[in-house]
C-alpha cells in the first residue's frame, strides 16, 4: 500500500463508518520497547483541526469538485481524531487510544474501492515500486523468492516480476486479493504469522512490508514469523511513515515555519497522522533488536505521487516540487525524511 490505505469511499460507502468501528479504548505499553511512560504530542482537538485543514487542502486543489474524489484523498481507515502520544523511552509515536487488533483486521478485510480509483493506484504504485524492486533485485540472486506483506493493489508484485524476482503477496482484503489474482499475481488472503504456520521455514530471500508495518497493532508475531521464514542471509525490508518528521513539524505547529511546510507534509499523508504508529530510526531499531534483527541500510523517501487528473495543474506542479526538494534533502538527512525505507537482517548470534 502507499500511505495509509484510504477508507473505502470510492465504492460509495461512508469512510466515517469505517473509522467509527475503530475507536475502542485500548491503552497498551509501547510496542517497540515495552515502556509505559508516554507524553502527549497532539491532543484530540488538535488532530481534529489537522484533519479539517487537510480536507480543505485537497478541496482547494481538486479540479473536479466531486464529493467522492475528496473523500478518497482526505479520508483514511485511521482518521478518527485521537491523541498522538510519544514513548518517553524510544520516541515511538502512537495513536491513543488504539483500536483492538481484531477490529483493524476486519476493517481491511471488508474495505472496498471503486475500479476507477484502483486503476489510478495501479499506476502510481507501479511507478513508485519499480526502482525499489530493481534495487532489491540487485542485492539478491536471480529468481530470488520475495514475500510481500500487505500487497494492496499489487504494484510491488508486478514490479518485482519485471525485475526477475519470484514474488508472492499477502493481503487480508477480499476484494484486492481477488483482483490481484485475476491480474495473474500470486496473492494469498492471510497475514504473515498465519502464513508462517503452514509454510516451510527458511525459504524466502526477502520479506517486504511496504507501507503496512505502521498499521500492524502488534508487530511481534509478524517479526517472529519473519525470522522463521527468512532464508540464511535473507533480508527484511520495512517502509514506514517517519514519526520523527511528523513530530518535528507538530512541535512547531502554529509558527510561520510550520505553516509554510504544511503542504510538504500533506502531500506525504502525514497531516492528522492516520497511522497506528509513527516509527523513527530509533524506535524501529529498538523493536527489531528485541526480535534478533540488526539494521543494515536506511534511506529517506517521499510518498508516491498523489495528484492525478482530478487535481488542478498547479497542484500537480506543487506536489512535484515539494517531493523533489524532499528527495534531495533525504540524501544527506535520511532520518528526517517523510518516509523511511529500512533493511534488516537477522543478527548472526540471534
Amino acid at each position: 500500500m502507499i500511505g495509509s490505505r484510504p477508507a473505502s469511499a470510492a465504492a460509495g460507502s461512508d469512510p466515517a463508518a469505517v473509522s467509527e468501528s475503530l475507536t475502542a479504548d485500548v491503552e497498551v505499553p509501547c510496542v517497540a520497547c515495552g515502556s509505559d511512560a508516554r507524553r502527549v504530542l497532539r491532543t484530540r482537538k488538535e488532530i481534529a483541526g489537522e484533519l479539517e485543514l487537510l480536507r480543505r487542502f485537497h478541496e482547494r486543489r481538486l479540479a473536479r469538485r466531486v464529493r467522492g474524489a475528496l473523500q478518497e484523498r482526505a479520508s483514511f481507515t485511521h482518521d478518527d481524531p485521537t491523541r498522538i502520544v510519544i514513548c518517553a523511552a524510544c520516541d515511538l509515536l502512537s495513536r491513543s487510544p488504539r483500536p483492538p487488533a481484531d477490529d483493524v483486521r476486519a476493517a481491511y478485510e471488508e474495505e472496498r474501492y471503486g475500479e476507477g480509483r484502483l486503476e489510478q493506484l495501479d499506476r502510481s504504485q507501479l511507478a513508485s515500486f519499480r526502482p525499489k524492486a530493481r534495487a532489491l533485485a540487485r542485492g539478491l540472486a536471480p529468481g530470488a523468492r520475495v514475500l510481500e506483506v500487505g500487497s494492496f493493489v499489487g504494484g510491488f508484485l508486478q514490479a518485482a516480476a519485471e525485475a526477475g524476482l519470484e514474488a508472492t503477496g499477502l493481503d487480508p482484503s477480499e476484494q484486492l486479493s481477488r483482483r490481484s489474482r485475476r491480474r495473474g499475481l500470486r496473492v494469498e488472503r492471510t497475514t504473515l504469522d498465519e502464513f508462517a504456520g503452514g509454510a516451510p521455514g527458511a525459504s524466502w530471500n526477502a520479506i517486504c512490508v511496504w507501507n503496512t508495518f505502521d498499521q500492524i497493532p502488534q508487530p511481534g508475531p509478524l517479526l517472529q514469523a519473519a525470522t522463521k521464514l527468512l532464508a540464511r542471509n535473507g533480508v527484511l525490508v520495512l517502509r514506514v511513515p517517519n514519526g520523527a518528521c511528523y513530530r518535528a513539524w507538530a512541535l512547531r505547529s502554529g509558527r510561520p515555519a510550520a505553516r509554510r511546510t504544511f503542504a510538504g507534509l500533506a502531500w506525504n499523508n502525514l497531516i492528522g497522522f492516520p497511522y497506528l504508529f509513527g516509527y523513527s530510526r530509533r524506535s524501529l531499531d529498538a523493536l527489531l533488536a528485541r526480535h534478533g534483527f540488526v539494521r543494515c541500510e536506511l534511506s529517506g523517501d517521499t510518498l508516491c505521487i498523489l495528484a492525478d487528473g482530478d487535481y488542478a495543474a498547479w497542484a500537480r506542479v506543487e506536489e512535484a516540487l515539494w517531493k523533489a526538494a524532499q528527495q534531495i534533502r533525504a540524501r544527506s538527512h535520511p532520518a528526517a525524511a517523510p518516509w523511511l525505507d529500512v533493511l534488516y537482517r537477522v543478527a548472526a548470534n540471534a
